[in-house]
């Protein structure tokens, strides 16, 4: 397995978009409130959703700005884009910051090795539940020992047992046999 896949980024390579920076940002109230302004909700709230790489065809050029920044990290001209990206940048050298998204990382990290946990652990489970399905088929096959038998002493269910056997009505005809 590549560790590769489950690399975050350093805070230096941080963006406007990535997680955790974003909700950073925004939490300055003056850009917040800039932003929501130039939305217009004051007509009992009006919600708008984006697509930032379909910029080029917004009409509204401090909209298209913005969307263009989200999209390609770049902010051009645009005055309100580039005060986000300087918080970007500030945040960046902030320690709390920092140790917050540090944690972040870590948190997610521990998330995912208990998935992982978790998945191998389901793996061994249904590992040994099909290898004792495979030692029931054989003991059926090859030493002729009763499906019911074989069944019982693996642990197995005795449908599962005479569906691998290929013949599934067997166990229904046969139920009381034991």
């Amino acid at each position: 397995m590549s560790t590769s896949f489950y690399r975050r980024k350093s805070v230096e390579e941080l963006t406007f978009t990535d997680d955790g920076m974003f909700q950073a940002v925004m939490r300055d109230p003056a850009l917040c409130t800039e932003l929501i302004e130039g939305l217009n909700f004051g007509d009992k709230i009006t919600k708008m959703i984006y697509n930032a790489s379909g910029y080029e065809k917004e009409t509204d050029e401090r909209v298209r700005k913005f969307l263009q920044f989200v999209f390609t990290n770049n902010p051009s001209d645009d005055d309100f884009s580039n005060r986000l990206k300087d918080r970007v940048s500030k945040l960046k050298d902030d320690e709390q910051f920092k140790e917050v998204y540090a944690a972040m990382n870590l948190r997610e990290m521990d998330i995912r090795r208990e998935a992982i946990a978790e998945g191998i652990q389901l793996g061994l489970i249904r590992g040994a539940k099909e290898k004792a399905i495979e030692a029931a088929v054989i003991a059926v096959r090859d030493f002729n020992i009763a499906p019911q038998l074989a069944a019982q002493k693996m642990n197995v269910p005795l449908e599962r047992l005479m569906e691998e056997l290929g013949n599934p009505t067997y166990a229904q005809n046969h139920e009381n046999d034991l």
